[in-house]
């Protein structure tokens, strides 16, 4: 029942975001979810290239949702 209820949220969403903008925006929430992770548990932390990457993910989100970069007619 979840994975239907997950499947629906991601049907509307798609709808109104657009694949690209959902795409990345479900990536970009993997990213920052395993980097807490990792800086909260022990071991090793994060490394400066990894908080690039995930950087690089979110500025890329952004920059698929800006407005500006959108067609006119919302896809």
């Amino acid at each position: 029942m979840i994975g239907v209820g997950i499947i629906a949220v991601a049907t509307i969403a798609v709808r109104r975001i657009g694949v690209l903008v959902f795409g990345l925006a479900t990536v970009a929430g993997q990213l920052l979810g395993a980097v807490v992770l990792d800086a909260l548990t022990p071991g090793p932390r994060p490394s400066l290239a990894t908080f690039t990457g995930v950087a690089i993910t979110f500025l890329a989100l952004a920059l698929a949702a800006h407005p500006r970069f959108r067609r006119a007619d919302g896809r």
